[in-house]
């Protein structure tokens, strides 16, 4: 399971590698094109927020023939997609080692940390009104 686990992780990297240099390409494009402020603009917002990856992504597809860059934003669209896969297969790799860590947690000894523990004993004491 942990060589499956790191092998995903290995992936994970490179397909976000892959995505950060198409986004590069892509903003690259946009100056030499004379596309300055939309480059500015997806420059900045990656920077401040992330959604200028998006704003250049879909600027890309939609400007893909004039800036030939339709390979790159193949690539960059199948970066994406093995992106998110990939975080699932991670996340089904982790729920399912989940149960048998928990097991070998039980069997050293550790039995009360999986179980609710009991709430503290509160008694509101008011003042008698005698």
């Amino acid at each position: 399971m942990m060589v499956a686990m790191s092998l995903v992780w290995v992936l994970m990297v490179l397909a976000s590698l892959a995505s950060l240099v198409c986004f590069i390409m892509v903003l690259v494009k946009m100056f030499q094109r004379g596309d300055t402020t939309i480059g500015i603009v997806s420059l900045v917002l990656a920077i401040c927020s992330g959604i200028g990856v998006l704003i250049a992504f879909v600027y890309g597809w939609i400007n893909a023939s004039r800036l030939e860059i339709r390979n790159v934003m193949i690539v960059w669209t199948i970066s994406i997609v093995a992106s998110v896969l990939l975080t699932g297969a991670a996340m089904g790799i982790a729920m399912m080692q989940m149960p048998h860590e928990m097991q070998e947690m039980h069997r050293m000894g550790e039995p009360g940390r999986f179980e609710p523990a009991e709430p503290p004993e509160f008694r509101l004491r008011l003042p008698s009104l005698r």
